[in-house]
């Protein structure tokens, strides 16, 4: 019989966890654009509509995808602490 420790045990276990697709997501609408997620890539884009081609820079998150809709319009919101006081 042969035993193995945790270290070599839990470290196959979270290579082939890496390894795994996840699972997909729901697309979402943001100011006219479709978000989507490609499981297979593991990133995030966006398009002007469901069969137009995707933009060229992929994203890790929906919300990242979403300020570079925004950066895009030339309309990305300010944050209140970024403004200067008077």
């Amino acid at each position: 019989m042969t035993s193995r420790c945790g270290n070599c045990t839990n470290r196959a276990t979270s290579r082939a966890a890496a390894k795994m697709v996840p699972p997909a997501q729901p697309p979402e609408e943001h100011r006219g654009f479709e978000v989507f997620f490609v499981p297979e890539q593991r990133s995030w884009y966006y398009r002007d509509a469901p069969d137009a081609p995707t933009q060229g820079a992929s994203y890790r998150s929906a919300f990242q995808a979403k300020l570079a809709i925004d950066a895009a319009l030339n309309e990305a919101p300010v944050p209140e602490l970024a403004r200067k006081r008077k």
